[in-house]
């Protein structure tokens, strides 16, 4: 059964090599990029912290989109456990949150694999939008890791078929990926701590790799620092989210000081807000306050009826604000540490006890450090790649950086700046593990480390010198 303790081992490079993985599936000279990825630099270490390796990946270049896409997903399938990927905010805003320029998620393609293990590859984010184009709005931007082209996952688009899970889950899932996209919802997560776990038992077969890509804000954590909200802030906006306006007739509606705005067609209450704050961040923030809220839904349901936008049916004000008392009570109860419910626990368990399946923590905010710290005892066992970061705006660097620089003395106290940087636990550093010297005639390509090595090794082998050195 899927998840189950398992007799894989830890090592990477005991797997055979993903160099011919496309054979078959299509004319590889002709669909293939060339086979070595560009240099080294591409990920440099942002030598924030002795302690941790923090590297930046390039996964916006469209002239090397189809390389780099190819080498993150060799690194995210060669590892193990738990790492993180902080994605690049200031592009997806600066193209309107196009799904071409959200979170990259690796598409394989259904028998691609070529004699290596097989995978199975999910992506869990509340903010999916499934008409799944690449122009339109959404947060996943899901790359065909032959070509690095957007792979369209909307309803009948590449063998993508569409369920429900749970009372608010929507699940897309295909015949010809081996990719599950999951519009994930805290309210399903607080009321099954299985959530996760039977969510990816339902779609992986038992011999598949797992690779999970896990949204943080209002998918494990009800706490979403990326919009200034806390926890009552953000089940509020998961279940405006959730609960669509269906106008009687058209008409314009204006709240505060904001300007009129058309209401013509059915639309989630979390869409009017955004439209009437126009994305204006403290106004947008400032209006998750209880009162505002329910104040906010009653005026509304004078023009309109009120509903739940998945099969849980009509809601009325009252409703609201009885149902908003009973999720909160819930959070009370499923949340463990800072936020997080009981569940991500609970699946990360299962994935860490066969040592073979993969979690990618893959965020827009600088939270995914507190679900680290609270998920694993060595944060220094978990590798970081940030994407862009030479494009981030000032803010998000700032905050990134400081919850870095301010803990570096502290993990040297912790001793872990006297371990070996590239020592696997339980496992002494050998020829075999150690990454060459730079400027070694035996240093590899970037897909060779990612292929052979664990995944923080490998990430130290082609990291190159730290900025500034």
């Amino acid at each position: 059964m899927l998840l189950q303790s398992g007799c894989a081992t830890r090592m990477c490079c005991d797997a055979k090599p993903l160099a011919g993985r496309a054979s078959g599936a299509r004319n590889e000279a002709s669909t293939r990029k060339p086979a070595r990825p560009r240099g080294c630099d591409q990920l440099e270490d942002l030598g924030l912290n002795d302690a941790l390796r923090i590297v930046n990946l390039d996964l916006n270049s469209r002239t090397s989109l189809g390389d780099n896409v190819d080498l993150y997903y060799n690194l995210c399938r060669n590892a193990e456990g738990l790492s993180v990927t902080t994605s690049c905010f200031t592009v997806w805003k600066q193209h309107q949150r196009a799904n071409g320029y959200a979170k990259v998620i690796p598409a394989v393609r259904t028998g691609s694999s070529d004699g290596a293990s097989a995978v199975r590859v999910f992506f869990f984010d509340d903010n999916v939008e499934f008409d799944g184009r690449e122009e339109s709005p959404g947060i996943c931007n899901l790359r065909d890791v032959e070509t690095g082209d957007f792979v369209p996952f909307g309803v009948g688009s590449n063998g993508f078929a569409s369920e429900a899970v749970g009372r608010h889950t929507i699940v897309h899932h295909s015949s010809q990926y081996s990719n599950v996209i999951v519009k994930a919802n805290i309210l399903d997560a607080m009321e099954d701590e299985n959530y996760f776990l039977s969510i990816v038992r339902k779609y992986a077969l038992p011999d598949e790799k797992v690779i999970v890509f896990m949204d943080v804000n209002s998918t494990i954590m009800c706490n979403d620092t990326g919009a200034d909200k806390d926890m009552s802030a953000t089940l509020l906006s998961v279940m405006f989210e959730l609960i669509e306006l269906r106008p009687f007739a058209p008409f314009d509606f204006a709240w505060g000081d904001s300007e009129p705005s058309r209401v013509e067609k059915p639309r989630s209450l979390k869409q009017v807000v955004k439209q009437l704050t126009s994305y204006d961040h403290k106004a947008y923030s400032s209006f998750w306050r209880e009162e505002t809220c329910f104040e906010f839904l009653d005026v509304l349901s004078r023009s309109g009826e009120i509903r739940w936008s998945s099969h849980a049916g009509p809601m009325t004000a009252q409703g609201f604000r009885q149902q908003f008392s009973t999720y909160s009570a819930q959070l009370r109860d499923s949340l463990v540490e800072s936020g997080i419910t009981r569940s991500w626990f609970k699946f990360f368990a299962a994935i860490e006890e066969q040592e073979r399946h993969s979690v990618v923590l893959n965020s827009f905010g600088v939270d995914t450090r507190k679900v680290v710290l609270a998920t694993v005892p060595d944060e220094t066992k978990v590798a970081q790649i940030t994407v862009n970061y030479e494009l981030w705006g000032t803010q998000d660097v700032q905050k990134f950086e400081a919850q870095y620089r301010q803990r570096e003395a502290e993990s040297v106290q912790a001793g872990h700046a006297d371990e070996p940087s590239n020592a696997q636990p339980g496992i002494a550093p050998s020829d075999a593990t150690k990454p060459p010297s730079e400027g070694s005639a035996a240093s590899p390509s970037l897909k060779e480390a990612a292929c052979c090595w664990p995944f923080p090794l490998a990430i130290r082998a082609c990291s190159g010198k730290r900025r500034g050195s």
